[in-house]
């Protein structure tokens, strides 16, 4: 017998498995109306030669920052070839460098092997630009909080995209997402005071739009009745208690369908569903870990492996640090900017300062 024969290759459960992957892409964005049209409202002056308005996209992990921000460059591609949209993740794409030579390339200026500085890449920008029919340029930069914990000042970045207009004679609108509240703070007032930027809060779903969420996925991912009624309440139950995360829900509907073609079903049941927790358990976990700590200095990382151990009071750090009087001001400054990054949080319980990761 063939170690495949016990694995049947009909299809059972999914007509289309694509529907509830991460970078599947609605056509029709449910629960962000306002949203969008704000997002819209503030790049559509760009049609038009004037400045576009600069936003941050603020708000909890799966709340919508990234699939609404792709479906908006989708349709403003289809609805006009006179603005170029970009999209860079900046956690794969973390350097000044690199971003301002993605621009130039979508430009289709030819970037050379050899190394080139910042200035003959926007030389580059400015003459691609003038050789286009674009009136202007939207550029959404996703996870932009990896600027600003790099050491060789790459948000300086932010700097260059907002004074393009006066500097390079290009509109670009800049749209920046973050899930940190605290994002702008960590500007600048140089900075801060270039990009004028507004924030757009995304908050979080709601138990009836995670589940309608769920059903406009499950109707393009299975095939007619495989999903037993209390599946997708139970998936959204699931988003819900992660902070109204629609990416968790998503995730936890498919790992559960994946579950039931395992096992063999025509139906994926709530057992399903209660099977798949554990993992999307670790999973978070592993998502939480997502930090670059190689960019910091051996004090921050001595910090950072102490309060891994577990939750700490301020002054059993500096006792852990051996720190002296006049190196506990540094340490504050150090934990403030952790606690900006969203890496950790600091409470105060009887009149004591606790810290712990985030």
């Amino acid at each position: 017998m063939n170690v495949f024969d016990n694995f049947s290759s009909e299809q059972n459960i999914f007509k289309d498995e694509t529907a509830l992957m991460p970078d599947y892409l609605p056509t029709d964005i449910l629960h962000r109306e306002r949203e969008i049209k704000e997002i819209v409202s503030s790049v559509n002056v760009l049609m038009v030669g004037r400045k576009g308005e600069n936003l941050f996209l603020i708000g909890p992990p799966g709340t919508g920052k990234t699939c609404c921000s792709k479906y908006i460059l989708t349709e403003l591609e289809e609805h006009t070839q006179r603005i170029l949209p970009i999209y860079i993740n900046c956690w794969e794409y973390s350097s000044r460098f690199v971003i301002l030579s993605i621009l130039a390339s979508r430009l289709n200026m030819i970037m050379p092997r050899r190394g080139i500085s910042v200035d003959e890449v926007t030389e580059r920008i400015v003459e691609g630009f003038e050789k286009s029919s674009y009136k202007g340029i939207v550029i959404v930069l996703d996870e932009v909080d990896r600027l600003f914990t790099s050491k060789t000042g790459d948000k300086e970045v932010l700097y260059d995209l907002s004074r393009a207009k006066e500097n390079l004679g290009i509109n670009i609108s800049i749209i920046a997402i973050s899930n940190n509240r605290n994002i702008l703070a960590n500007l600048d007032d140089r900075i801060r005071s270039s990009l004028s930027p507004r924030s757009l809060e995304f908050r979080s779903y709601d138990p009836i739009a995670l589940k309608n969420i769920l059903s406009q996925r499950a109707k393009l991912a299975f095939f007619s009745n495989v999903l037993d009624e209390e599946v997708i309440p139970l998936c959204a139950a699931i988003g819900l208690n992660h902070k109204g995360d629609a990416r968790i829900a998503i995730n936890a509907l498919w790992k559960a369908a994946k579950d039931a073609e395992k096992q063999g079903q025509d139906k994926v049941s709530i057992e399903n569903v209660q099977n798949i927790k554990s993992s999307l358990k670790t999973e978070e976990k592993e998502l939480g870990k997502k930090i670059d700590y190689s960019i910091f200095n051996k004090r921050e990382k001595q910090i950072l492996r102490i309060i891994k151990k577990g939750e700490i009071e301020t002054n059993d750090l500096y006792k852990k640090l051996k720190a002296k009087e006049n190196e506990k001001r540094n340490i504050r400054n150090i934990l403030e900017k952790f606690e900006k990054l969203d890496i950790i949080k600091i409470d105060t319980k009887n009149n004591k300062r606790i810290i712990f990761l985030n």
